[in-house]
C-alpha cells in the first residue's frame, strides 16, 4: 500500500474500528488481511458481554448467578479465549440479554428459572472449552455429526435439527473428516491465505450425511458451519467451504459495526443482499485462482466465475447508498473496485464509473492488479 489512503501506518492516529474497515473488504486479498485484528476486537466485544451481565445481576442482589461469570473473567487469557470464541457462547450471550430483559421488567418466576437455567449451561461450557474433541484432520476445526450441543442444535433451521435427529450415522465421521481435510487442501493449493483465514473463522463443522439439504450457516450460530453431502460437484465441497466461510466473516464484521441502517436492517432481504453480494465476490477470487485440474473441470469453473461476475455487478447497480451505514458504504466501495478487477481480468464490460449510488464513498488504498494474479498470468493484456 503506497497511497496516504492506503498506508496503514499513516492511520495510526484513528480509532481501532476505523483502523479494522479503512480500505478493507475483509478478505484475504487485503493488505494487510484484517482478520486477526477483527476477530480480535469481536472477541472483547463479547468479554465485554459477560462483563455487564454479571454487573447486571450483582447489581440485582443475584451474586450465585454472576460469579460464575465473574470467576470467568479472572482466568489466564488462553481460557477466557477459549471460551469467550466458542459459537456455544454466541448463543448463550443471546440468550441472557433476552432473559435479563424479562427480568427487569418483573422478574417472574419464569425469568428467575431461566437466569438459573442459564447459569447451569454457561458452567457447562466452560467444561465444554477445556474438552478434547473430533477435529478435521489437519487442523483445529472441531467436526461433528449428530452429538451437536443443544444450544448450537435450537439455534439451528427446523430441517437441519429433523436432519440431525434422524442421521443415522451410516458414514463413519472419519471418513467425512478425510473429505474435508482434501478439500482444505486443495484450497490451500489454490490460495494459501484464504486456508489460513478459514481456520481462523470457521471453528465448527457440522456434517449430515445423505440429506436433502444443502451446506448452510447462520448468524445466531457464528462459528459453526453445516456440511452435507449433496454437493456433487467436482468441486462442490470446495465451493460449499468457502461459501460458508464467506457468511462466517460478514457475520463478524456485523456483529463489530452494522453495515445497514436500522430501517434496511429490519428487512431480511436486505441483509441476504449484502451476503449474496459478498460471497459472490469472494467465491469469484477463489475460483480466479484454481489451476492444474482437469480441462472439464477447469471450464466449468470458468464458467462459474464468470457468471459470479455478472451477477456482483448486477447486484452492485441495485445497491442505495441510502440503506447503507457509513462503514457499509466503505465496504460495499472496497468490493466494488475487486469487482472492476475482476471483470477487467475477464474482459467483462462494466460500467465506466461507479454507480451513481455508490459515488459517494471513495475507495481507500491502491486499485492495481494483485502480484500474485500478475505473476500467474491472470492479467488482462494491454
Amino acid at each position: 500500500m503506497t497511497t496516504m489512503d492506503g498506508n496503514p501506518a499513516q492511520w495510526s492516529h484513528l480509532p481501532l474500528r476505523d483502523r479494522i474497515f479503512m480500505g478493507s473488504t475483509f478478505l484475504p486479498v487485503d493488505r494487510p488481511v484484517r482478520s486477526a485484528l477483527l476477530l480480535e476486537e469481536v472477541a472483547r466485544e463479547r468479554q465485554a458481554a459477560l462483563a455487564v451481565i454479571a454487573m447486571k445481576l450483582r447489581s440485582r442482589g443475584r451474586d450465585e448467578l454472576a460469579q460464575p461469570l465473574i470467576d470467568q473473567l479472572g482466568q489466564s487469557l488462553d481460557a477466557r479465549r477459549a471460551l469467550v470464541n466458542s459459537p456455544e457462547l454466541r448463543v448463550w450471550l443471546k440468550h441472557a440479554i433476552r432473559a435479563l430483559a424479562l427480568d427487569r421488567v418483573g422478574a417472574s418466576p419464569v425469568s428467575t428459572s431461566k437466569l438459573d437455567q442459564l447459569t447451569r449451561e454457561f458452567l457447562r461450557l466452560q467444561d465444554l472449552a477445556k474438552r478434547d474433541c473430533v477435529r478435521v484432520p489437519g487442523t483445529g476445526i472441531r467436526l461433528q455429526g449428530r452429538d451437536v450441543d443443544p444450544l448450537i442444535k435450537a439455534a439451528l433451521p427446523p430441517g437441519y435439527q429433523l436432519a440431525i435427529e434422524q442421521d443415522r450415522a451410516d458414514q463413519p465421521l472419519a471418513l467425512a473428516g478425510d473429505a474435508i481435510a482434501r478439500a482444505l487442501a486443495r484450497i490451500a493449493d489454490t490460495w494459501p491465505a484464504l486456508r489460513e483465514d478459514i481456520s481462523r473463522y470457521v471453528l465448527g463443522i457440522i456434517h449430515l450425511g445423505d440429506v436433502e439439504l444443502r451446506s448452510c450457516s447462520g448468524e445466531p450460530y457464528t462459528g459453526v458451519i453445516v456440511l452435507t453431502n449433496t454437493d456433487d460437484a467436482p468441486f462442490g465441497l470446495e465451493e460449499s467451504i468457502v461459501r460458508e466461510y464467506s457468511h462466517q466473516v460478514l457475520y463478524n464484521v456485523m456483529e463489530l459495526s452494522p453495515l445497514l441502517t436500522d430501517a434496511a436492517d429490519a428487512e431480511p432481504e436486505r441483509r441476504a443482499d449484502v451476503h449474496e453480494l459478498f460471497v459472490s465476490i469472494s467465491l469469484a477470487l477463489y475460483f480466479e485462482r484454481i489451476r492444474y485440474r482437469p480441462e472439464r473441470h477447469l471450464r466449468q469453473i470458468a464458467q462459474r466465475l464468470r457468471s459470479l461476475t455478472v451477477d456482483s455487478l448486477d447486484a452492485l447497480a441495485q445497491f442505495d447508498a441510502a440503506d447503507l451505514r457509513a462503514r457499509g458504504q466503505q465496504l460495499l466501495t472496497q468490493l466494488a473496485a475487486q469487482v472492476e478487477l475482476l471483470a477487467a481480468r475477464q474482459r467483462i464490460s462494466a460500467p465506466t464509473a461507479a454507480p451513481p449510488r455508490l459515488s459517494s464513498a471513495r475507495v481507500v488504498g491502491p486499485r492495481t492488479l494483485e502480484p500474485d494474479l500478475v505473476n500467474e498470468g491472470l492479467a488482462p493484456s494491454e
